[in-house]
C-alpha cells in the first residue's frame, strides 16, 4: 500500500478543526482558492506548505495521507 495526500483528508480534518477555508490560507500564508485546490486533489501542497498546515489544524502531516492500493 501506497501512501498519498489527501485532499478529502485535508477537507475533514479542516471542518472537524472548525477552521474556515479562508481562516486555513491565512494560517499557511497560501491564498484560498490554492487550499481549495489542494482540498479537491488537483494540486499537492509542498512539504513546507504541508506541515503547515497541519500545525494549523493541530495535525501530524501524516494524519493528511490516505492509503492507496498499488495497481
Amino acid at each position: 500500500m501506497a501512501r498519498r495526500f489527501s485532499g478529502q483528508h485535508l477537507r475533514a480534518m479542516r471542518t472537524a478543526a472548525g477552521i474556515s477555508r479562508t481562516r486555513l490560507a491565512a494560517a499557511v500564508h497560501r491564498c484560498e482558492h490554492t487550499v481549495y485546490l489542494w482540498e479537491r486533489g488537483r494540486v499537492t501542497p509542498s512539504a513546507n506548505a504541508l506541515a503547515q498546515v497541519a500545525d494549523a489544524l493541530g495535525c501530524r502531516p501524516d494524519d493528511l495521507f490516505a492509503e492507496e492500493a498499488c495497481a
